[in-house]
């Protein structure tokens, strides 16, 4: 047999070199091509090495699309893997050239099948967002029609009486409030942010009423009390808007979107009545055992309109809270 010559090897790795070098230019393009697809800032992979799920469109933005994780999660461990096979047999030269080619092949293939994992997931997506719209659509002209035909009209979506029954197919739920003004349908998956926003607006109008209401009533307001102020606002979500201590600190919120700010009031609640009972039993010679508020003068209460109690307040007892602390 005949002996490479210095040349022929020369040559050959060279080829080799430049192989390696469009197969990385390929990988970078492909790149680039996921992350217009993936919406991802960084690149190819996120930095937790799953895919950075494309995001939705203006209206949405904190709304990440329904994929198939797992799917996609699996494409990628496949092209992952195939990859680090590729490389390792060029760069320890364990591999012959019919090895090294049915690695590559292998490699190209896991990364194309990746890119169409990506790309099927936009594209369901898409397709369930589109059906989305045109549920609410169909939903919107059916109460349109309820409400010109009918004396009591409907202010709160009931698709039972309106005849139809339709869902989002990615999982949301529809409802609307206030659909005999300025209402409309939404999902409480694909229309998150918008609902969020109305409600912000909502609550800034019944904010308003309430400043108004205690600037012309000598009895203030100082639990929420739509029906007095006049307003049947509800949330496009369908939950409804609390207010205690209005007349001091207090503010209106949503009993759906503001869940945390409610706990954390509550919590900083009862946490200054505790204070207020170490205070008092430390100063009468007759300690208190049982919560009395007024006693404390402290005039408090939930956000979400529970109520405080506290028993062997002079032992191991704690303040509790009917909602958040029960």
């Amino acid at each position: 047999m005949r002996k490479p010559t210095l040349n022929t090897v020369r040559v050959a790795g060279l080829a080799l070199v430049v192989l390696v070098l469009l197969v990385a230019t390929a990988a970078r393009s492909a790149d680039n091509f996921l992350d217009t697809i993936m919406g991802s800032e960084e690149g190819g992979l996120a930095a937790s090495g799953s895919p950075a799920y494309p995001q939705t469109g203006p209206g949405d933005e904190g709304l990440q699309m329904k994929v198939d994780a797992a799917k996609v999660a699996a494409a990628q461990a496949a092209y992952v893997q195939a990859y680090s096979t590729y490389i390792n047999l060029v760069t320890q030269g364990t591999g012959t050239s019919a090895a090294i080619e049915q690695a590559l092949t292998a490699y190209l293939k896991a990364y194309r099948d990746y890119v169409a994992a990506v790309e099927g997931a936009a594209n369901q997506e898409a397709d369930e967002r589109q059906t989305c719209s045109d549920n609410k659509t169909l939903l919107t002209n059916k109460v349109i029609e309820y409400n010109l035909s009918h004396a009591a009209m409907m202010d709160v979506l009931d698709q039972s009486k309106l005849g139809v029954s339709v869902s989002c197919p990615a999982g949301g739920v529809y409802s609307g409030t206030n659909l005999t003004a300025s209402g409309t349908i939404v999902c409480t998956l694909h229309d998150a942010d918008h609902a969020t926003k109305i409600c912000e607006e909502y609550k800034m109008a019944i904010s308003a009423k309430v400043e108004a209401y205690n600037a012309t009533h000598t009895v203030m307001m100082d639990t929420l009390d739509m029906k007095e102020l006049g307003l049947s606002l509800v949330c496009p979500l369908n939950w409804v808007y609390v207010g205690t201590c209005l007349t001091g600190s207090g503010t209106v919120l949503c009993t759906g979107h503001d869940t945390e700010v409610a706990k954390e009031r509550c919590a900083a609640n009862r946490a200054l009545i505790t204070e207020r009972v170490i205070e008092y039993n430390k100063t009468n010679a007759e300690m208190m055992d049982v919560l009395d508020l007024a006693k404390l003068g402290l005039f408090l209460a939930c956000p979400f309109n529970g109520t405080y109690s506290g028993t062997s307040l002079t032992g191991s007892g704690t303040i509790r809270c009917s909602i958040h602390a029960p």
